[in-house]
This record gives structure tokens, sequence and C-alpha cells, in this order.
């Protein structure tokens, strides 16, 4: 019995210490601008959630989803609102210098994204499907044995649409789960 309750209290202490150490997840808001000019070169509202994990000693890898949205005027003439809808879903790979509290990073990926709209007084809207490359750059504060972070990220975007390319970036901020 005593092995048995060694076990059980050896699992539930080293399970979470293990999992916390390769996994994290994180949600964060912020900023989509794109750079190209159109219906949202004002900026858009950025939401996002992060799955990062460091299996690998110099490398982290992110897997993100991205929703960024606007509303705006269609017409002044007639009182009518649309809005611009953004989804991208992307992989990165980072290479953070980990430092106790501060650790700054960089890396690339790649990624899916649509742009798709609507207008209030219509059901139907289009979307636009494209793949490309992105950059991104971070810094990431936490107390070494914590397992709640706080990180900001800049992220620059090169995508191929079906009706051309563009180029956009989110700037984010949020809250990571898990100490990596």
């Amino acid at each position: 019995m005593k092995k048995f309750t060694l076990i059980i209290v050896a699992i539930l202490f080293l399970t979470p210490a293990f999992a916390n150490a390769i996994i994290g997840l994180g949600v964060k808001g912020g900023l989509s601008k794109d750079i190209n000019g159109g219906t949202y070169d004002q900026g858009m509202t950025d939401l996002g959630l992060d799955v990062r994990t460091s299996i690998l000693p110099k490398v982290d890898l992110i897997g993100s989803v991205e929703y960024s949205w606007k509303k705006y005027k269609v017409s002044n003439e007639i009182p009518i609102e649309g809005t611009v809808h953004f989804l991208s879903i992307t992989g990165s790979a980072v290479f953070p210098l980990r430092m106790p509290v501060v650790s700054p990073y960089a890396g690339l990926g790649y990624g899916y994204h649509a742009i798709g709209g609507s207008v209030d007084a219509f059901a139907a809207g289009g979307t636009i499907n494209g793949t490309g490359l992105h950059f991104l750059a971070g810094v990431k504060f936490g107390p070494p044995a914590s397992p709640l972070s706080i990180y900001g990220e800049y992220r620059h975007y090169w995508t191929n649409f079906d009706s051309g390319n563009r180029r956009y970036y989110t700037l984010t901020a949020g809250i990571m789960f898990g100490a990596l």
C-alpha cells in the first residue's frame, strides 16, 4: 500500500511539472493592420490562441489561430455597415534566448489565411483564401518557477491570396499558461 501511495503522490506532483515544462497555452489580443491599404488599413481587432511546445532543445514550436475583424461604413448616403473578417491558422518555429525572467525570441512560419466580408443588409459574403510565410519576434516575461507568463509579439505576413499578394502585420500581447 505504501508503494501505491508513493506512486500516486509522485504522479500527482511530477505529471503537472512535466506537462508544464513542454507545453503552454496562450491567449492573446491586439491589432492587425494591412500594409497594402484597403478596407482594413486602419487596423482591425485581433484575438488569438497559441499552443507552444519546447520538445526540441533550442527551438520552440508554436501553433496559432488568430481572428481579426473590423466594422466599417459601406456608404455615407445609406446607413449600412459592413464587416471584414480575417482568419489565420499558422505554425512557427522560434528560437528563444532563454533567460531567468525575460526571454526574447524570433522565428519563421507558414500558414493558411482567409479574408471574408459581409454587409449587414445582405446575408451573402465572399471569402478569399491564401497561404504564406511570416516572420515573428517577441518577448516573454515570467518568474522561473511560475506556470504563468506574459508575452508580446510582432508578426509580419507575406500571403499569396487568389486575388493577389498581401502584406500585413499583427501586434499582440497575451498570457501563457505553462512554464516553458
